[in-house]
């Protein structure tokens, strides 16, 4: 079967089942030769514009006076869900540059991503025993948003998998659940699609990242038209309702299209600081091959002592303050690998 076919059979399995996409691994143990442009404006630009395009649509169709969270929600992820499924398709299986980045006319200087090599990552030879898996044939590409590191697939898991956990969210909160037993909630579906067919049951790995991404981007979501409280800080809602009863963007200099999503991207995305549990036979692969990357790793982090290390990584355990599902137990952290 040609790589083309393939791609096209995956391409079709996801659509087939909806916005629930398997994310690809990605190696961020296998450090860039160096540091990335930071794209994170670029990614916030894009989806400012988009935005921007379904309340404009809404507002000269006369819609949004009729609007709800939910409506815009859905109105949203009508917009950006399959778009954001193609990134993972663009990137993991193509090699292609995303579209998702708006450098407003202005092209990077340093590189944009990163791939580890494909026989020289440290999955490589850690899944051949999982032949139903095409995560351990297709990698997500390094990207650095707002200073954090993060794989392709972790852009997809912010809007897709977001937009799931909104909907579940915003159901609770309908039956009459409370506020914590509503992203409870939200967070119990993550949990178990991460430890089942779309995690570990398939290529064996739970990945803490992918359910922060999903988690974040829930706050998005309720960001859109609510103000949300984050580390401390309170967020205006990124969208108002005018008095004619059309939408408008918020004038807060922290919703300016680039700094847009700055708050929802946090080192809990990168899985190099915030690392995965893996089945046994993976794990014993995996281990050896971080090791090998210590002094690179170490370097490219900032990590001058065990402690630096451990104090990274614990700060992580939660997302601000609160649980969103991350796993403790057995990780392959720097900490205890590199010191």
């Amino acid at each position: 079967m040609s790589r083309k076919k393939h791609a096209l059979i995956i391409l079709g399995f996801c659509a087939a089942v909806g916005l629930a996409v398997e994310a690809y691994e990605t190696d961020q143990f296998t450090v860039p030769p160096r540091e990335l442009a930071d794209t994170g404006p670029a990614f916030s630009r894009f989806i400012f514009r988009r935005l921007h395009e379904v309340v404009a649509k809404a507002n000269r169709d006369g819609r949004a006076d009729l609007w709800d969270e939910a409506a815009l929600a859905r109105a949203v992820i009508d917009d950006l869900g399959l778009l954001m499924t193609w990134q993972d398709q663009l990137d993991g299986v193509f090699g292609r540059d995303l579209t998702v980045l708006d450098f407003d006319g202005t092209a990077p200087v340093a590189p944009v991503s990163y791939l580890a090599p494909k026989l020289g990552n440290i999955y490589s030879f850690a899944g051949f025993h999982r032949l139903i898996s095409p995560s351990y044939f297709v990698f997500s590409s390094t990207f650095r948003m707002f200073g954090v590191h993060l794989g392709s697939d972790k852009l997809g898991h912010f809007i897709n998998q977001g937009y799931q956990y909104f909907e579940l969210y915003q159901g609770a909160l309908a039956r009459g659940a409370s506020e914590d037993a509503a992203l409870a909630a939200a967070v119990a579906f993550g949990v178990r699609t991460e430890a089942g067919f779309f995690g570990r049951i398939v290529d064996g790995v739970y990945s803490n990242a992918d359910l922060a991404s999903n988690f974040a981007g829930m706050w998005f979501f309720r960001n859109l038209l609510k103000p949300i409280e984050l580390e401390g800080v309170r967020y205006p809602p990124i969208l108002l309702r005018l008095a004619d009863g059309t939408l408008g963007f918020s004038s807060d200099p922290v919703n300016a299209p680039e700094t847009l999503l700055q708050r929802f991207f946090t080192r809990h995305l990168d899985e190099a600081l915030n690392p995965s549990q893996y089945e046994r036979l993976q794990r014993v692969v995996i281990r050896r091959e971080i090791r090998e990357r210590c002094f690179p790793l170490r370097l490219f982090y900032g990590l001058e002592t065990r402690a630096a290390a451990e104090e990274a990584t614990a700060r992580l355990q939660l997302w601000s303050g609160l649980d969103y599902g991350h796993r403790d137990e057995k990780l392959l952290r720097i900490a205890d690998l590199c010191f």
